[in-house]
């Protein structure tokens, strides 16, 4: 019942949930976007959210919190070396970064630039969100709002959109352009090296002609379906690359309502009657509260001797 057992126990299960879920992505490679936002809490400290989004090992786009950072400010610069302390207390590679979006109504005030930037950005993540669930399907609105899109988005975003949309699986992968596909892996030199990307060339080839005619595939919509096929009829090891395509299309989406519904649970776990509830309490206490899944797989065992291994449990009594 002591209050610093209490904040060891709970600090253990924090830890062993964290680190199941960056080994999952770590150990498979998994490319994955940074999702981030900021408030302030009960106690008026400046709170920094943090959630990962992947694609997990059965094809399923999943987005796990990590943990609440104190920042003294929510400046650009501010969050940018609290996300690299971040990143090195996990042992973290950007390399396998691929995407990071933000929210926060203090970074807001700006220029009317940065505004209609940050606008448009949000409606291009809109987009694509609504690409991947199989809500909107490119291969028959493309030429419909192309004007649009061309308004909204920047030359870049734009021409990643219109490679991602080649992907669709709708109406027998009507939408699919391998010269698109082969355009878009340029779009990631870390993933796709020359040589990948001749090989590329082959194996797009011989997926378009499986899933084309292939009865499993025929009422795939959406590319979040997608995945999730492939990986049950084992076409993501068939066709590894094509499959990569997949996930860094997926990761792509990111809107922040999951850091948001964070920040929701903030305020319950944090509240006026514990306003004085230290930073990594409150980090762990919303880890293990969020994420009870995850740490409901952990063994009892293991927090034990995690638990037992943090100081010295026993004394020589005389």
């Amino acid at each position: 019942m002591a209050p610093n057992i209490q904040r060891e126990i709970t600090s253990v299960c924090a830890h062993l949930t964290t680190k199941k879920i960056i080994i999952e992505i770590v150990r498979d490679k998994q490319p994955f976007s940074l999702l981030v936002d900021e408030s302030r809490d009960v106690a008026v400290k400046e709170q920094m959210a943090i959630v990962f989004r992947y694609v997990d090992k059965i094809g399923c786009v999943i987005e796990r919190f990590i943990e609440v950072v104190h920042v003294k400010n929510t400046s650009a610069k501010s969050l940018k070396i609290a996300i690299d302390a971040f990143f090195l207390k996990h042992g973290l590679s950007l390399t396998s970064l691929q995407r990071q979006g933000y929210d926060g109504a203090s970074n807001m005030r700006a220029t009317s630039c940065k505004r209609r930037d940050l606008i448009r950005d949000k409606q291009y993540e809109n987009v694509i969100s609504l690409i991947s669930n199989g809500d909107l399907h490119m291969g028959r609105v493309l030429d419909n709002i192309q004007e649009e899109l061309n308004n909204r988005f920047n030359e870049v975003n734009m021409r990643l959109l219109q490679c991602m949309s080649s992907l669709d699986p709708s109406n027998s992968f009507v939408a699919f352009n391998k010269d698109r596909l082969l355009e878009f892996a340029k779009f990631y030199p870390t993933n796709f090296t020359q040589h990948d990307i001749w090989l590329l060339d082959d194996q797009l080839e011989n997926y378009y002609e499986d899933v084309s005619t292939n009865a499993n595939f025929t009422h795939v919509e959406g590319i979040a379906d997608l995945a999730k096929e492939m990986v049950e009829f084992e076409k993501d090891i068939a066709y590894n690359k094509v499959f990569l395509f997949i996930k860094l299309a997926l990761v792509l989406p990111v809107a922040t309502a999951t850091v948001e519904r964070v920040l929701s649970a903030m305020n319950f776990v944090k509240n006026s009657l514990c306003n004085r509830m230290g930073d990594d309490w409150m980090s762990n206490c919303l880890v293990v509260y969020i994420e009870n899944e995850v740490f409901a797989t952990i063994e009892n065992e293991d927090i034990i001797e995690h638990f037992q291994n943090i100081s010295k449990r026993k004394i020589m009594l005389n």
